[in-house]
């Protein structure tokens, strides 16, 4: 026993040796972001508790609240996982970083931003902001026509997304980044034209092709992937 945790300690001590310069990095980056949500918080009035709290302890409510919405931003944040995973195992291999550094650290951070997007509701406060600009009370209306017009925004970054990366999307299994566009624009229609009030379905209505659309784009991104890997990393002569 008094052997093995010795060398355990070891172990720790060799690990931390090697380990701190990255250590150094990530904790401070860690610690930006501590403040950076700390700094946002304040000016937007929010106490400490409210701010690191769980949003359903904070309203006491039931902890499957937001069940789908959550997922959907969980797959935002698997997919941008996958990517970027994939950007820094295809530094093994000269040509697979050549030829796919570039796709997967694009789509990376083009899934991070969205899962940010979906986590704090983005394209709705600058939906609000452009109201505001424009009257100075709430018009529902207007409201969903300035947010069809953040999505038309959105739609410009998936139109450059695809163009700018077609050659790599088009030596890929694309059919589910296909069913992804679909299934998003479909949702976007949906809450653009149809008012919240119009009928009690039209959240679900709404919600369950943007999380198919999620479930496809993290299914593409992991078949590319897995198939990338594959290739250059367990293929001989690639």
């Amino acid at each position: 026993m008094e052997l093995n945790l010795a060398n355990f300690v070891l172990n720790l001590r060799q690990q931390a040796k090697s380990a701190w310069p990255s250590m150094v990095k990530i904790y401070i980056v860690a610690t930006f972001v501590i403040i950076l949500a700390e700094i946002i918080g304040k000016m937007a009035g929010l106490t400490s508790y409210i701010l690191v709290s769980d949003a359903t302890e904070v309203a006491h409510l039931s902890p499957y609240t937001g069940l789908i919405s959550n997922l959907c931003v969980l797959g935002w944040a698997a997919s941008a996982g996958i990517c970027f995973f994939t950007a820094f195992v295809a530094r093994l291999n000269e040509s697979f970083y050549q030829r796919w550094f570039q796709f997967f650290v694009i789509s990376g951070i083009f899934s991070t931003w969205l899962g940010l997007d979906d986590l704090l509701q983005i394209h709705e406060s600058i939906g609000e902001f452009m109201e505001g600009l424009v009257v100075s009370a709430h018009h529902p209306t207007l409201s969903n026509l300035l947010e069809g017009v953040v999505f038309i925004i959105y739609f410009g970054l998936f139109v450059v997304y695809t163009l700018y990366l077609r050659k790599h999307i088009q030596r890929t299994e694309y059919l589910f980044l296909v069913l992804a566009f679909g299934l998003f624009a479909s949702s976007i229609v949906i809450d653009t034209l149809i008012s919240d009030t119009a009928f009690s379905g039209k959240y679900l209505l709404e919600k369950i092709p943007k999380f198919l659309g999620i479930v496809s784009w993290l299914v593409y991104f992991s078949r590319t992937g897995i198939s990338t890997i594959q290739h250059y990393l367990f293929t001989p002569n690639n």
